[in-house]
Parts: C-alpha cells; structure tokens; sequence
C-alpha cells in the first residue's frame, strides 16, 4: 500500500480509537515496527520502556507482540525517540523477518562504515554518490 493522504487519515483515525477498538492488524503492525526500530538503535525494552515513560518493560514487550496498543502520545513519544515521522509507525506496511534482519545489518553497517571493508562496495551498488 501506497502511504497517501487518504490512508494516512485512515490510520490516524485508529490512533484515535479507543486501543480495544482499533483492527488487531494495527497494533501487531504497530508492535513490530516498535521491536525493528528498537533493535535497529540497539535498545533494550527496559530503555524504550523508560523513554516512552512506562512503569514496566512489561508493556513494552505486549505491544510489540501486537498484544496490547499504544495511546496516541505515546506513538508519538516513540516516533520522537527513533527519529521517524509518526506515519511510519502508523502505516500499514509490515515487514518479514529476513527484511528486518537486512535493515538492522545495514543499519549497522552504515553505524560503522569507518570500520566495514564492504561499505563502499554496497554505496557503489546503490549508485550513490558523496
């Protein structure tokens, strides 16, 4: 799905549903972004727990198992601490396990390009200029 104006609406109009009301997809979707984006900053759910100003690492760990939602404030807390817009939490793209693990690689990758002998191979794959 294409992110656009009109879905973007759709979706803010879950955020402002009540957790219990919005689809099961949204809050699954929403969790794994949540877990991605956690291990994409090497962060542990105690330390995203205590950024977003939850009492437990409990919660965290319902939400990005799609079990339990998140208040609006609170996705935009997190959209804050990861450094995306809050569509992205919210939009309905989902990812597979082997498209996570190639975005935490490369995220490292890039973390510690000084340090890779393949960065500047994968940047000339790219086609990506200084």
């Amino acid at each position: 799905m294409v992110l656009n104006k009109k879905n973007l609406n759709f979706f803010y109009g879950y955020v402002r549903m009540k957790s219990k009301k919005r689809p099961a997809h949204f809050d699954k979707t929403l969790g794994n972004k949540i877990r991605i984006l956690r291990q994409l900053h090497e962060m542990t759910q105690v330390e995203v727990a205590d950024a977003l100003g939850y009492e437990s690492s409990g919660i965290l760990s319902l939400i990005e198992s799609g079990k339990s939602g998140m208040k609006r404030e609170k996705i935009y807390k997190a959209a804050e601490l990861f450094g995306v817009h809050p569509a992205v939490l919210m939009s309905p793209q989902e990812f597979d396990d082997e498209q996570i693990k190639m975005f935490i690689a490369t995220f490292k990758l890039i973390r510690n390009r000084e340090k890779s002998p393949h960065y500047q191979a994968i940047k000339a794959l790219l086609n990506i200029d200084d």
